[in-house]
């Protein structure tokens, strides 16, 4: 983001309840529900975006997205198709400046993401993915087939229509008279406040349609999100207008110009942070949520309008008392049925002192429209996710300085599925990948990269009515922690767009764990066959178990090469930014290490010296441990990923 980027479960058996203190104006807990979280699920073990958005498409496949940075020109979008279990990267070989879904010579991009995936009026499965190209405007992608490939490219999303700098971009889609109608609101520095923009042809074009969108603004500033009610064609965008919350309304209209009423939803205590967002959802039937930060006391707020946004609710505490918090997201399902996530720590300093530990927090409530809505509020999050002070000024946070730091962008996301299952998507930031330049400036300090993650909710009340509890494994992953993985066979395909490549047996996962023995730790990694693995004439091929522990990454991996086996384990080398932030991470260099393939059962057992992996001792808790197979061309570089297996948690000496 430009102004106001800020560069950025719980698998127990029982997940603790943690109820709030009934007052006057706080939120009271639910009874304990049994709300469980799946491992969480690492997007990509390479790349590191910041600010990550979510988007659950009607046939079930999950959408994620960041930027990259505008020093890079390049944003990401990945999908999943085997409901949130592992990740694939949306990338085009054919894309002429490399991995946005789609892209075009002149670029940058890098800047703020935002998709939203819906079913066409004529059935197609479309996906609009947007990226902000630095100030010159916004450019489209989108595909009418799930994301296979990309039949639209448009760079002038915004600029067309002589529009100025852009900055955070959200989108809205509607069924008007028949047609499928696009909307997408921005940050504008042309009006000074926020521009609304219509397109009638899936992207390729856009118009103006209103600007200023909340015309009698003043200080018009953290833009979260815009919605359209699909049964009233009303929308709704979010912002705030100095220390109000507030919320414009317009009929939407296939054309013509848009006109939008603002109504002040509550005022904040003190300013806004620059790089906390006031972001929106909508249940079915038409109640909208709005929640933000309070910055007098870093304490998760929301407030509910049941009459299209002309009324709100008495704000409501959801963050638990005597915890700071930031960047709160919200979703919503059937009448009256809210979820919300955000980062959490119970350190009482102000969050740009407040080195956590910090986790993903979770609330739900079944009556979140109601004038004293109640909130279950869990933690998400098996171990810390961040460990350095949240810096919340956007640009004005101190580059280089190894203090509060912006890899948690100005936001995480939240979604929820047709089954009423809630997806959250965070950055874990606690991996140390970051030049050691930073720790000498804050030694008290633990700056990471942003690892993208999503968890799934496993259990607890639907958040869609008639759905009753989320069942225990609905046909994806067990609610008892998993110690090892299994999975599908037949999807090792490369490419995986466009023309679908062929399956590749000994790149096809099958199975992934961890044993301790008299000799030590084994990775163990099951493939379809193993007829030809360990050796390349071109293009290499690489498998890998890859784990978190003691707020690092660390990996076992095999290479093949024109004599057999290359193995080592270690730590990722990491890409770092000109400020030092790490930007990647290279699965290359660590200290070798022997393996072998035991053709018996297609398992391929890499040794893991555990000094060559921090030392964990008898006891020590892996977290998030998943298998990969890579195809690559050169080494030391980013690999192509084919396949990744559900994530695990392993008991060193089990």
């Amino acid at each position: 983001m430009i102004r106001r980027s800020v560069f950025v479960a719980l698998l127990t058996l029982a997940l603790l309840t943690l109820a709030e203190r009934p007052t006057s104006d706080r939120s009271t807990a639910d009874a304990a529900t049994g709300i469980t979280f799946s491992v969480p699920v690492q997007v990509d073990p390479q790349r590191f975006v910041t600010e990550p958005g979510v988007a659950v498409a009607p046939w079930s496949a999950v959408f994620t997205s960041g930027p990259w940075g505008f020093s890079t020109g390049q944003s990401f979008m990945w999908r999943s198709r085997d409901g949130s279990n592992s990740y694939d990267l949306e990338k085009l070989d054919v894309s002429p400046v490399g991995l946005r879904p789609c892209s075009t010579p002149i670029g940058p991009g890098g800047g703020d993401t935002d998709q939203i995936a819906f079913i066409g009026v004529n059935g197609e499965r479309i996906v609009v993915f947007v990226d902000l190209e630095s100030l010159a405007g916004v450019l489209t992608c989108t595909s009418f087939d799930g994301g296979n490939s990309w039949a639209i490219e448009n760079t002038l999303t915004t600029t067309q229509q002589a529009e100025g700098g852009a900055d955070r971009m959200w989108l809205a889609h509607d069924v008007l008279s028949g047609r499928d109608v696009l909307y997408l609101a921005n940050d504008d520095l042309v009006s000074g406040g926020d521009a609304v923009y219509r397109s009638l042809d899936y992207g390729a074009n856009w118009e103006v349609v209103a600007q200023p969108a909340f015309v009698n603004a003043q200080s018009i500033g953290n833009p979260g999100g815009l919605i359209v009610d699909p049964a009233t064609h009303l929308l709704y965008f979010a912002n705030s207008d100095g220390r109000n919350v507030v919320v414009g309304t317009a009929a939407g209209a296939a054309s013509g110009s848009l006109s939008f009423t603002t109504h002040v939803v509550a005022t904040m205590g003190a300013d806004p942070y620059a790089a906390d967002l006031v972001r929106i959802s909508l249940d079915d039937a038409g109640n909208a949520y709005v929640t933000w930060l309070e910055p007098t006391d870093d304490s998760v707020k929301t407030s509910a309008s049941t009459d299209h946004g002309n009324t709100w609710t008495r704000v409501t505490t959801v963050s638990l008392p005597g915890t700071r918090n930031v960047l709160s997201a919200i979703a919503a399902g059937s009448s009256g049925r809210a979820a919300l996530a955000w980062y959490t720590t119970s350190n009482p300093a102000p969050v740009t002192s407040n080195n956590g530990p910090w986790y993903v927090a979770f609330a739900q409530s079944l009556s979140a429209a109601s004038s004293s809505p109640s909130y279950t509020v869990v933690r998400a999050t098996p171990h810390a996710i961040h460990l350095n002070p949240v810096c919340v000024s956007g640009l004005g946070c101190s580059a280089g300085t190894g203090a509060a730091d912006r890899n948690l962008g100005d936001f995480m996301s939240i979604a929820v599925d047709a089954n009423g299952v809630a997806f959250v998507v965070y950055n874990d930031t606690a991996n140390q990948l970051f030049d050691p330049a930073l720790r000498l400036a804050n030694p008290s300090s633990s700056p990471g990269a942003p690892n993208v993650h999503v968890v799934r909710q496993l259990s607890g009340p639907s958040l869609v009515a008639g759905k009753g509890q989320i069942a225990s494994g609905n046909g994806r992953q067990a609610v008892t922690t998993p110690s090892s993985a299994t999975d599908a066979a037949g999807d090792a395909n490369w490419p995986k767009q466009g023309t679908i490549g062929p399956n590749i047996p000994r790149l096809d996962l099958r199975s992934a764990s961890l044993v301790t023995d008299v000799s030590g730790l084994h990775a163990r990694i099951g493939v379809g066959d193993t007829t030809g693995l360990g050796l390349t004439t071109q293009g290499a091929e690489a498998w890998m178990l890859q784990w978190w522990w003691n707020n690092a990454l660390w990996y076992a991996k095999a290479d093949a090469t024109t004599t057999g086996l290359a193995c080592s384990a270690g730590q990722p080398t990491p890409i770092f930014s000109s400020s030092g932030n790490g930007k990647a991470a290279v699965y290359f260099g660590a200290p070798a290490t022997t393996c072998r393939v035991d053709t018996a059962t297609n398992t391929l057992v890499i040794d893991i010296p555990v000094a060559s992996v921090g030392g964990p001792a008898t006891g020590a808790i892996l977290h998030e441990v998943t298998a990969y197979s890579f195809l690559y061309d050169t080494p030391g570089t980013l690999m192509n990923q084919v396949d990744a297996t559900p994530p695990f948690t392993y008991r060193v000496g089990d």
